[in-house]
Formats: C-alpha cells, structure tokens, sequence
C-alpha cells in the first residue's frame, strides 16, 4: 500500500514539473492543422425546362444528381404531376389541355435543404370540329331523323348549330341549338314543285365552321296522260267522249289550287273538274312510289275532262293545255285535232283503157295516209283483171293494158283507195270500139305510146 502511494506522488510531481516548464512566455505556439472539408449537398437535373404538347403529350425523363440520392419532386400545378422513379430519374407528365391558351407550371426537387426547379410549359390545344357528313338530302316526302355525328377537340363547351333563315320545314334537335357529340335533323313533307334548299352550321370557338348543305326534292306533279302530246280525234261518235279525261297526282297539300289553262279555246274547252285531297275519301286515297329515293308516300288527285269540237277543216288544228299551281305553270301539254279526212281521186282524161292498149294516171288527194287495195273484177262481169296497176308516186296511180286482141270487150275492173275516215273506188274499163283498131269516144285523152 505504501509503494502504491509513492508511486502516485511520483507522477503527480512530474505533471507539476512538465506543466511549469511549459508556460514559459518566449515559447512561440504551434501552427494550426487544415480544416476538414464537408461534402456538397446541391441538387443537379439534366433539365430545366420542358415542353408538353396540349393532348397525347408523352411523359419526360429528367434525370437528378445528389450526393445522398435522397430527394423528392413536387409540381405547384394540378394538371402537371413529378413522380420519383429511382435515385436519380424524375417522371414529368401532364394532362390534356383543353384550353386554348399555354400553360406554365414549377416542379422543385429538394434534397436536404437544397433545392432546384424544373419549369416546365404545355402548349394550348388548337380547336378543331368536324362533322360526320357535310350534305343531306331528302325526298319530297320528307324525312325521319337523320343523324350527324360531331367531333369537338378539346372541348364540346360552346359547341353550337344553326339553321339557314327560312327554313321552317327543316328541324334540328335538340332544339335548344346546342348539343355534344350528334343531332337529329328531320325535314317535312315538300308539297312544292320546286327543291329547297337550307344549310346548317355548326360552330365551335376559334375553330373553323362546319357548314352542312341540306337539299329536298320538288314535290311532282303526273298527268295520267300521254306525257308528250295529246291527240283529239276529228269526230265525236256514239262511241267516243266529246272530252279527253287528265288525272293530275300530286303530292300538293292543296290539290284544289291546281287549275288548267287552254290556249285557244275555240275547239278545246274545260268541260268539269273534280278535285280529291289527302283521305278526303277512302277510295281515293293514293299513294306513290318514288322510284329514285325508293320510298312510297300519299298523293292526291286532281281530275280535269277537256271538251272538244268537231273539226270540219282538212287541217289539223294545234293548242297547249297547262296545268298551274298557284298561277306557276308546271307542265304544258302540247294538243292537237285531227283534220276532217279528205280524199279525192281525179281522173282528167277518165278511167277507160283503150282497146289498142296504153295508160292512164289517176290522181289521189288525201290529207292522211292512204293505201289502195288490188283490183277486182266488178260485181258479177265475166273475166279476168286485164291490166296492171302500180303506184308511182304519193299521189298518183298509173293503170297499164296491152292491146285487146279477143274480139270481146274486157270487164269492168275496180280498185278501192282507202285513208282514215274515207274511201274511194276506181272503175277502169274498156273503151267501146272494134278490137284491135284503137278507136275511142274521142274524149280527148292522149294515150301513152299512142
């Protein structure tokens, strides 16, 4: 125990020693060593900026440099969004913009107490609008709803139609003149003889218009008649009308407002009408088939009896006959009579042959067609047909014999010459006189080869 504490003064005593001999004033003091260096702690990004188309934009890779690879992102913007994939990639995305103006948003990336930014710009949508179809057309029967698709980008906001000034028949719904992506377009039934038109237009802000051209075709009106002409014949009979008969169809809402117009009255003349509207009576209730747009709608029916006079002239008499509608003239109808049949056969040096053999011409005036029949021998005479005929012209026969050499006078012989309405026989025969010496009444006929 004693040399433990003597061993304890002896140190103490050295400390006291060694502390006195180091306080000493003249001794300079030891140079300071070099100052530990702490690691940075700034935050680096590939990128400061970005640009994001206004729809469809893809997403962007920014990538983020740390000393400690700890770090977070976050957008001051809802549409635009930063997502950490690992230590050292940053997610940039956006949303669709669906206005027309740029937008701008800040992305801050810390680690630690430092910070870096990222802005980052999408670009504003441009309008666009488009329609399904830009043409319609309608039967004059009209339509049920037809519809049009419409296309809006970015937005249907503001998206609206109108309809040409007017046009009443056309209707468009909804009907309040908005809509979102479709409509309904419908037309009424065209009771017009003429084809309308209208356009409707749709619009979207700061797009371009889309203009869709509607057409519907002319109501008609059909005469069950002939289409291109109408005859009269130049007689009345026991068995044929003074009146021709016009059924006029049509798809008018007002039947009775079509009328008829004859131009020279004279021999034409309206006799009665009768007119029948749309289910007036079931059994006039008609319908047609409109062979273009395949499509069967009613019809009503207007009848109108023409009268005609006798035409007692040998020339054909000419007229119109027009049916309007609210005074327009739709269809003109040229008609013409018949003229009163005429037909005459001239003979001016007679209808006898001469017994030496010759000719004769027979003149035929007709103001239609005529035909001649072959020729007969007459009621009960003995004989045979003795000369030849033949028709040399449009208005001219020529009967032709060889000399008479029997001893007998040839007999009688006919022909008949016929045209519409009339007819006429020709009586040939033989001139009196001894057989073979050619002697005739002398009624002054040149002969042919005399």
């Amino acid at each position: 125990m004693r040399k433990l504490l003597n061993y304890l003064l002896l140190i103490t005593a050295s400390v006291v020693f060694m502390s006195g001999s180091c306080s000493g004033g003249d001794d300079p003091e030891p140079e300071p060593g070099p100052t530990p260096v702490e690691p940075k702690q700034e935050v680096k990004l590939s990128a400061t900026a970005l640009t994001f188309a206004a729809e469809n934009a893809p997403e962007q890779t920014v990538t983020v440099t740390t000393a400690s690879g700890i770090w977070t992102a976050k957008s001051d913007q809802e549409w635009c969004f930063a997502t950490r994939r690992d230590n050292t990639t940053l997610i940039v995305g956006v949303n669709y913009n669906y206005g027309t103006t740029a937008r701008t948003a800040t992305v801050t990336v810390t680690s630690g107490d430092k910070t870096a930014t990222l802005s980052v710009t999408q670009n504003g949508s441009v309008p666009t609008l488009t329609v399904s179809r830009n043409a319609m057309r309608f039967n004059a029967g009209g339509g049920k709803d037809s519809i049009v698709y419409v296309h809006c980008s970015p937005t249907y906001e503001g998206v609206k139609y109108e309809v040409s000034e007017g046009a009443d028949w056309l209707h468009v719904s909804p009907d309040d003149g908005t809509f979102s992506s479709y409509m309904y377009v419908s037309a009424d039934y065209n009771h017009s003889f003429s084809p309308r038109k209208a356009t409707i237009t749709v619009t979207l802000p700061e797009a371009e218009p889309q203009v869709i051209q509607v057409t519907q075709a002319a109501g008609f009106i059909a005469v069950e008649n002939p289409d291109q002409e109408v005859s009269f014949p130049y007689f009345s009979s026991a068995y044929m009308d003074y009146y021709s008969y016009f059924s006029v169809i049509t798809t008018a809402e007002d039947p009775e407002n079509i009328r008829i117009r004859i131009g020279d009255e004279s021999w034409l003349y309206l006799e009665k009408e009768d007119s029948h509207g749309f289910g007036e009576d079931e059994w006039v209730h008609r319908s047609h088939w409109d062979e273009q747009d395949k499509v069967r709608y009613d019809v009503a029916f207007h009848s109108f009896y023409v009268g005609f006079k006798e035409n007692s002239s040998f020339r054909q008499r000419n007229n119109t006959i027009e049916f309007l509608y609210h005074d327009s003239v739709l269809i003109t109808i040229p008609a013409v009579q018949l003229p009163s049949p005429r037909l005459s056969v001239v003979a001016p040096h007679g209808t006898a042959l001469p017994t030496s053999g010759g000719s004769l011409d027979v003149r035929v005036y007709a103001n239609y067609e005529w035909t001649v029949t072959e020729p007969k021998v007459s009621g009960n005479a003995a004989g045979e047909v003795w000369f030849t005929m033949k028709r040399v012209s449009d208005s001219m026969l020529r009967f032709t014999c060889q000399p008479n050499t029997t001893g007998k006078q040839r007999p009688a012989c006919y022909v008949t010459v016929k045209t519409y309405g009339a007819e006429e026989n020709i009586y040939i025969t033989e001139q009196d006189g001894t057989a073979g010496e050619g002697y005739g009444y002398g009624d002054g006929t040149q002969w042919d080869g005399q």
